[in-house]
Parts: structure tokens; C-alpha cells; sequence
């Protein structure tokens, strides 16, 4: 991979683990509820460190191994920081509470929204490789994803409308 592609590349993740880390705080916002999905949301919120985590481990290695490496997508800068912006007034509206943390339905409808929409489950795309250690995050990324999807969705159902 030459430099231009793989600075743009580690760029790329660097801004989905942030991505990941303002879900974690969107999480973390919503846990703050006096309701019992506490846990619940401490899970997520747990689940997206990790990503982040699991993120920047494949910068370190695309960064470690380029010749291991391949583009095969790139991602509009725009678009992700676009969606950090939304995700941003998201987190204030919980936190001063003009989006109640007792309206858990609608936490859960924003939550599944964002989880559908997010950059994290097309990483795998960013570029092409064999190398075991970076599939293999890959891998742990989108199953977690995937997993954590279908809890917020089972969740949501069984989840009243406010009155």
C-alpha cells in the first residue's frame, strides 16, 4: 500500500473508532435511566469501547504490515463527519434530558437506527487482505455488531409506547 493510501486508510478507521467511542457515550448517556436497562446500556456502551479498541489495534497493524494491505474502499470523510455531528446533538439532547431517558422506546428506535446506519459493520471493506490478525478483528467487530443489533431490536419490541 503506497503512503497517500495508507495514511487515508488509517484515517478512515481512526474516524470510526471515534465513531464507536461517541456511541459508547451515547450508551453510557442512556444507561443513566431510572429504569432497569441500566446494564442493558452499560453493555452497548462496553461493547463500542471495545470496537474502538479492536479499531485501533488494525491501524497498528496496517500501519505495522502495508505490504499486507490492499484499498478497496474508500469512505466519504464527509459522511462520517456528518454522522458524529447528528451523534453529537444526539448524546445532548439525552444528557439535558430533552430526549427523556424514561422514554426508552425512543432510546431503543434511535439506538437501532444508528446501530443499521453505523460505518462500523462496513470496515471489512476498507481494504483487502489475508492477514489473520486484522480478519480476525474484523470478524469480532461485525459479530459483536450484528449480536448487539438483535438485542436492541428484541429489546424494542418488547418495549411499551409511552402514553
Amino acid at each position: 500500500m503506497n503512503r497517500i493510501a495508507l495514511a487515508r486508510t488509517i484515517n478512515t478507521l481512526n474516524a470510526i473508532a471515534g465513531l464507536e467511542r461517541a456511541m459508547a457515550t451515547f450508551y453510557q448517556a442512556c444507561a443513566e435511566t431510572p429504569e432497569d436497562g441500566r446494564d442493558f446500556w452499560l453493555g452497548l456502551e462496553q461493547e463500542e469501547l471495545r470496537h474502538a479498541q479492536h479499531l485501533q489495534r488494525m491501524m497498528e497493524i496496517i500501519a505495522e504490515r502495508p505490504e499486507h494491505f490492499e484499498p478497496n474502499r474508500i469512505f466519504n470523510a464527509t459522511a462520517i463527519q456528518t454522522f458524529m455531528t447528528y451523534l453529537g446533538s444526539l448524546i445532548e439532547r439525552v444528557q439535558t434530558n430533552q430526549i427523556p431517558r424514561t422514554d426508552q422506546h425512543r432510546l431503543l428506535s434511535l439506538a437501532r437506527d444508528l446501530e443499521q446506519s453505523l460505518l462500523e459493520s462496513k470496515c471489512h471493506e476498507l481494504v483487502k487482505t489475508r492477514d489473520a490478525e486484522y480478519l480476525a478483528l474484523t470478524r469480532a467487530v461485525i459479530a459483536d455488531t450484528v449480536a448487539h443489533k438483535d438485542r436492541i431490536v428484541t429489546r424494542l419490541a418488547a418495549t411499551p409506547m409511552p402514553v
